[in-house]
């Protein structure tokens, strides 16, 4: 089970406010490995299991956007099949590419859920409306964050950060 370290009075009321899904790739959509052949071609193991918590999301009415350090074809090709709204790679400072998203879609911070797994993840986590880490994510994230999902990046933490908001979404319409 994910440990949410905010009330669910506080996580219901912020969850209210949320129109985006914002994360990580390397250590958050995959498992953080990359593969690099003989001849120089990167690639990455995706989980079937998330790009269908992505795609619950995405028909549950939120936008999702990544945001990456790294460049990779493959997280481009990726980001098409999962109809992101928002693919920023080579963001060597990424609470920058937040900022340029969020006015990109009229929205602020406290819009947003943040996913990620690392140190260089902390200042949008602290940033976001609501915050994510992955179980296997830096001890300083978790420090950070509003939840520390049970699974490891890359093998079914997305799907399991959108089951969960989903099922939020759910108990608060039923307590109308």
């Amino acid at each position: 089970m994910s440990e949410i370290k905010i009330t669910k009075e506080e996580l219901l009321a912020r969850l209210s406010e949320i129109k985006m899904i914002v994360m990580d790739v390397d250590g958050t959509l995959t498992d953080g490995q990359i593969t690099i052949d003989d001849n120089g071609i990167e690639t990455k193991s995706f989980n079937v299991k998330d790009g269908m918590g992505i795609k619950m999301l995405r028909e549950a009415g939120f936008k999702i956007a990544i945001i990456s350090a790294r460049y990779s074809k493959a997280v481009e090709i990726r980001a098409k099949e999962l109809k992101v709204v928002g693919l920023f790679q080579n963001a060597t400072n990424k609470i920058e590419a937040l900022h340029e998203l969020l006015a990109e879609h009229h929205i602020s911070s406290s819009n947003v859920i943040y996913i990620g797994d690392d140190n260089n993840d902390i200042l949008i986590a602290r940033t976001a409306g609501i915050s994510f880490a992955v179980n296997d994510a830096s001890d300083a994230l978790k420090q950070n964050v509003d939840i520390v999902l049970k699974s490891q990046g890359g093998r079914g933490a997305i799907r399991e950060a959108a089951e969960l908001i989903l099922n939020l979404l759910e108990m608060r319409k039923q307590d109308g």
